[in-house]
């Protein structure tokens, strides 16, 4: 069977001044099957490593993406179509942060 996709690309940009930003994972939900997936690059992945030069602050920043997307995917299991497409765009949005969406 098909379903209706939602899918973001996970972005990495420690310094908002320069704009610059690493793709570092994807995160897909079937609002109609009730299922979220997401995959995130390691904690120590080389090339973004070298490239930032911030080692802690991306393996911090990956344990709480993934900590949010967590609690997103344990999320959808109970809640509707319309609740986990809400909801998707709400942890996609644009905001403030270090991991940002497409």
């Amino acid at each position: 069977m098909k379903y209706a996709c939602l899918y973001s690309i996970v972005r990495f940009a420690p310094f908002a001044e320069t704009e610059e930003f690493a793709n570092i994972g994807i995160v897909l939900t079937a609002p109609a099957v009730a299922r979220m997936e997401y995959r995130l690059a390691r904690k120590n992945f080389g090339r973004v490593n070298r490239f930032f030069e911030c080692h802690e602050l991306f393996a911090k920043a990956m344990e709480v993406a993934e900590a949010e997307l967590d609690q997103v995917k344990a999320f959808t299991h109970g809640a509707t179509e319309a609740q986990i497409a809400s909801h998707f765009r709400f942890l996609t949005e644009a905001k403030e942060s270090l991991i940002r969406f497409s």
